[in-house]
């Protein structure tokens, strides 16, 4: 269109902030779900890139790094956001888009800014241990005496690790020679502080990435994984931690799951060593429970629910609601919604019924519907904390 190419064409011109402004919409176009048309974010990957080298602002940096996580990701079949369909030409090579993101030669940097990001984390850490060797009384009063600069580093090395290690992520999840381009330019240089790195869900995308790259066919991958004993020890230890995160403990198990697979005899004594078999089993014995569950009890919110289940006066839908609700989130109970063999006639009757009595717009006057939307909106927060 002839907006994007007027960004494109005036990117290096732009000042500072307009250019700011401009990387941003040019991001958000590359986002999306289903994918925006790849003919047209194509565009901008290599002039993003090329700005990449040439600026220091780092709001730009992370929002151009995002841009090439959004494009180096698979592609969506059917249609895309603007309804036109997103057909990939039978000539087009596997992991096209990987292909077109490595092509620009931002693996290094990628490289680099991990470096520097997990440096800044380091040097933070290191002033926060000197203060607390001085007796801080509390957290609040430490965040009041470390600088303002490392603050802010903190805050930026969490944004520039995050899409770095997506685009890690994703280019490894492609082809063995798209995965050799990332180990080739450092990947096992910086992949065990990305996954001892302290914010989870950087951690959890770092195991992904591995994963990845132990699962290929490149024998030297595997071999390199096991030479770093202490990044195979972290990864046992985070699953042997029962209070470490459920999802970064099951990607740690991928990693060791597919280092078990290739593994030789000695790879495979070196895992044993280490406590393989004490991690997996404590795994298998890990109870997923819902918090949300637990509360509900605690507060008696489950008695309240199953009176109200008891109750004759509420509506088919409401009932059949609360019964879905209550025997996913407690499965063990008995939350039958036992009825008569010709069920959904006597459902279509009462609907009718509803009708007659309310008029078309019958939602806005039922005395039920406040609390078929209230256990609507209690299903869905329950949804966010179910286990995949």
């Amino acid at each position: 269109s002839a907006a994007l190419d007027f960004l494109l064409n005036n990117l290096h011109r732009f000042p500072d902030l307009v250019k700011r402004n401009a990387v941003y919409t040019l991001s958000n176009l590359c986002r999306g779900k289903p994918s925006p048309n790849w003919t047209t974010i194509s565009q901008v990957v290599q002039p993003l890139t090329d700005l990449l080298e040439k600026i220091t602002d780092h709001e730009t940096i992370i929002d151009i790094l995002w841009a090439l996580a959004f494009v180096s990701e698979d592609r969506d079949e059917g249609y895309n956001m603007f309804g036109e369909p997103n057909i990939v030409p039978d000539d087009w090579p596997e992991s096209f888009q990987i292909n077109a993101v490595i092509k620009t030669g931002v693996v290094r940097p990628v490289i680099k800014f991990i470096k520097q990001a997990t440096t800044w984390r380091e040097e933070i850490k290191e002033e926060m241990d000197e203060v607390l060797l001085k007796g801080m009384p509390d957290y609040a009063a430490l965040q009041s005496i470390v600088p303002l600069e490392l603050q802010q580093k903190q805050a930026i090395s969490d944004r520039l690790m995050a899409p770095c290690v997506r685009i890690m992520g994703n280019i490894v999840s492609g082809t063995d020679e798209q995965t050799a381009v990332v180990v080739k330019a450092g990947f096992f240089a910086v992949i065990e502080k990305c996954v001892d790195y302290p914010v989870v869900v950087i951690s959890k995308e770092a195991c992904w990435a591995l994963s990845n790259v132990i699962a290929s066919a490149d024998r030297n991958n595997l071999d390199m994984f096991f030479e770093q004993k202490s990044l195979v020890k972290k990864l046992v230890d985070l699953c042997l931690t029962e209070k470490a995160n459920i999802n970064l403990r099951k990607e740690a198990c991928w990693c060791l799951g597919n280092a078990l697979t290739l593994a030789t005899f000695e790879q495979l004594t070196v895992l044993i060593n280490l406590g393989f078999i004490e991690a997996m089993v404590k795994l298998l014995n890990t109870k997923l429970e819902n918090s949300s569950c637990g509360k509900m009890e605690e507060l008696g919110g489950l008695n309240l629910l199953e009176d109200i289940l008891a109750m004759e006066s509420i509506s088919e839908h409401c009932h059949a609601l609360l019964s879905t609700f209550l025997s996913k989130n407690w499965p063990m109970d008995n939350f039958g919604n036992d009825g008569p063999e010709d069920e959904e006639e006597e459902e279509e009757e009462e609907e009718e019924e509803d009708d007659d009595i309310y008029g078309n717009n019958s939602d806005e006057h039922d005395p039920g519907y406040e609390m078929d939307a209230t256990l609507e909106h209690l299903n869905q927060i329950f949804s966010n904390f179910s286990y995949e």
